[in-house]
């Protein structure tokens, strides 16, 4: 799995000794306060710190623990809009414009990007909230990711199946009509024409349609990992007795994150038999391998993000 290199805000900011530029005139910077320059003309005080950690009080605007670009390893509290010439209230963040309460991550080969805070995997449009450490402090933020490479919430429900994404704190889950966006609730009147209903995994939320306001608790949308569930081994005969009636497949987990992966095959009575492999770890190839006897050679694959709920295999097995 990948993981985010850090949070710590980096720009091309440079430490330029001890005094401010006020119009025409050097102003001295106050005891234990560095000179910062976004360019020649444009300088601003503030004291050390430590990535990730609060800065003192006193520092206007919305002041941040920010990187220095230079090779002195510093770090200095400073107005973070200004710090990046973003409107106010915003930072930027790689390529993107974030409110200044939001994370700005390095997530590697993902890229950087604005990463807001969450406290369940549906609350992402990606379907991932991941834990992220800051470079040079022990702070840990729960943030969403960009994709669902990454250490993702364990057991927690995946938001990404829906079409477009869900909003932050809105849940994907299944409905007669397909996965449909349901947001948080706690009683019947915080849904307009629906009712509030139990979502499997914890949590409540508005039921799609007045058909689900009944029965069992809803089901969510799981992650759909077949394309990158790759089989490895297919053969007939292998086994009872050498009949051509039975059939083995064996697979290997190509995707970035664990899996839970359903092989059922098609009998000659017209019934499916399958066998799960769960939380199949990426890169690994389950054993012992599924086989079974009297079968008509059709099977199919179907892979969930490991834990994900109930109800995301196939109904048939061709």
């Amino acid at each position: 799995m990948l993981s985010p290199r850090h949070f710590a805000l980096v720009f091309a900011l440079l430490s330029c000794g001890v005094a401010c530029v006020s119009g025409d005139e050097v102003v001295p910077c106050p005891a234990g306060m560095i000179r910062v320059c976004r360019d020649d003309n444009d300088c601003r005080c503030g004291p050390t710190c430590t990535p990730g950690m609060p800065c003192p009080p006193g520092i206007a605007g919305n002041p941040r623990c920010l990187a220095l670009a230079d090779t002195s390893r510093t770090s200095v509290c400073l107005d973070v809009s200004w710090a990046t010439g973003a409107p106010p209230n915003m930072i930027r963040c790689g390529t993107e414009l974030c409110p200044v309460n939001t994370a700005c991550v390095d997530w590697g080969t993902a890229g950087v990007h604005c990463a807001p805070a969450c406290d369940t995997n549906a609350a992402c449009a990606s379907g991932c909230c991941a834990t992220v450490g800051a470079s040079a402090s022990s702070q840990r933020l729960t943030v969403c990711a960009p994709t669902m490479g990454f250490r993702c919430l364990q057991g927690m429900v995946a938001g990404a199946l829906c079409e477009p994404p869900c909003a932050n704190g809105d849940a994907c889950v299944q409905s007669p009509a397909g996965n449909r966006c349901a947001s948080p609730c706690s009683m019947d009147g915080d849904c307009a024409g629906t009712c509030c209903r139990d979502l499997m995994g914890g949590g409540r939320v508005c039921a799609p349609s007045e058909s689900q306001c009944g029965g069992a608790s809803l089901a969510p949308a799981c992650a759909n990992l077949d394309a990158c569930v790759t089989v490895t081994y297919a053969s007939r005969g292998d086994h009872c007795g050498g009949s051509p009636d039975s059939v083995e497949v064996r697979v290997r987990n190509d995707c970035t994150r664990a899996a839970d992966v359903e092989i059922c095959y098609e009998r000659r009575d017209g019934a499916c038999e399958c066998g799960m492999h769960r939380n199949v770890a990426p890169g690994a190839t389950p054993s012992p391998a599924f086989w079974a006897c009297d079968l008509t050679g059709n099977f199919r694959l179907s892979a969930r993000a490991a834990g994900d709920g109930e109800g995301c295999h196939p109904g048939t097995c061709n």
